[in-house]
Order: C-alpha cells, then sequence, then structure tokens
C-alpha cells in the first residue's frame, strides 16, 4: 500500500533509531526537540475508523512515537488532544523559538478548548484602549 511505501522510504532515508512518529496515540511523551531527530507529523485522521493506524504503522516498523506535552503543560485543556498537521508543525517551530511548551500551546491552540470564559473576556478587554475620561 501507498502508507507502507511512506513508513520503508522514511526508514530507508533516515536512521531508525533517530526517527520519532508523532501521534496522539502514543503513551510517550515528548518533552524536547532533539538535534539530528526527525520528527515525522501525521497526516492520516485516525480517531474514528482507523483509530490508532499511524501508532500502530510506525510500531510495526520500529520507530519511537511520542505525543505533544499538552495536558502536562496545559492541564485545564478540554476535549481531544487530536490536532491538524499544520498545528503540530506550527507549535514544533514555535517551540524551537521560545523553547517554552507552556506559551507555545497558548499561541497555537484554540482559546475555546482552554480558556475559562472570563479569561476570553479579559483578553478581549486587554486589547482596547480606554476611552479618555472627562472631568
Amino acid at each position: 500500500s501507498a502508507a507502507s511505501d511512506v513508513y520503508k522510504r522514511q526508514t530507508q532515508l533516515f536512521e531508525k533509531d533517530k526517527l520519532v512518529y508523532l501521534t496522539a496515540d502514543s503513551e510517550n511523551i515528548l518533552t524536547e526537540l532533539k538535534p539530528g531527530y526527525v520528527y515525522i507529523v501525521g497526516a492520516l485522521l485516525d480517531h474514528n475508523r482507523l483509530k490508532g493506524i499511524t501508532l500502530k504503522k510506525a510500531q510495526e516498523q520500529g520507530i519511537a512515537t511520542a505525543k505533544l506535552p499538552i495536558m502536562e503543560y496545559m492541564p485545564e485543556f478540554k476535549g481531544r488532544t487530536v490536532l491538524t498537521t499544520n498545528q503540530v508543525v506550527e507549535i514544533l517551530s514555535n517551540f524551537l523559538e521560545l523553547s517554552d511548551w507552556r506559551k507555545t500551546f497558548e499561541k497555537f491552540l484554540p482559546a475555546r478548548k482552554w480558556k475559562t470564559k472570563e479569561q476570553k473576556i479579559d483578553s478581549a478587554n486587554s486589547g482596547q484602549q480606554n476611552p479618555p475620561s472627562i472631568e
């Protein structure tokens, strides 16, 4: 299958012990981005019919897996931690710049999934300028 070919090519192009497949189904938590490692961002939506397929394929190929440390740095996060491919890439890129998971997640995860109603109102109001006072 095409998916199997992709996994085979990855292990031919890169050292298998330097590959890390990112999947929300992994039990391993990504804590850092290591120089020289290749982080594979999955593009399969596997939360329904194909539940766990990316994890299974990576394990079959002997590729390490990990998930982003969302709940470790944002315990108030509500909902599933399955993200779009572009969200994961943006998070990884920003983390390389900031070296701060919390700030990175706050920037790229939807506020509706982690902010309280009061925090959302405060954030919206903080961007507004107060009108000049009239005395």
